[in-house]
């Protein structure tokens, strides 16, 4: 556990058999990005780090979890805390990469399904911290 973050994304690109540029190029062509080859050189030698958006970016490129990515963890699916908590399941992440994927308003609609699904199973109470999302 806690390899740098380089040798992850070197590590991934390798396994999905992809050179930096292409690496850059898929990446710029799903999240509408600006990355080259000579920022992903970086990241692999250890002379920097990607910003979050970039590192969030990979994570769901790679099908991995921002922890795997950020060396906290040796499974690259593996979403416990720090708590001990269980991995979240499968339905949890299949959710959350929905969400990452969908425009704003697709998200919105969503929610509000999500939020009529489960009006009664909740109360006003477990709703008061919605606002701070």
């Amino acid at each position: 556990m806690s390899q740098p973050i380089g040798k992850i994304i070197k590590s991934l690109r390798n396994k999905h058999k992809l050179s930096q540029d292409e690496l850059a190029e898929k990446l710029n062509q799903k999240f509408n990005t600006t990355i080259n080859k000579g920022m992903i050189s970086k990241w692999e030698n250890d002379l920097g780090d990607p910003r979050l958006d970039t590192v969030r970016h990979l994570s769901v490129f790679f099908n991995v979890s921002l922890d795997y990515l950020l060396g906290r963890t040796d499974e690259p699916n593996d979403t416990t805390s720090d708590e001990g908590d269980a991995p979240l399941d499968k339905n949890y992440r299949k959710i959350e990469r929905f969400a990452r994927k969908v425009s704003p308003d697709v998200l919105e609609k969503a929610v509000k399904i999500l939020d009529a699904a489960f009006e009664d199973a909740f109360n006003e109470e477990d709703y008061e911290d919605d606002d701070d999302i």
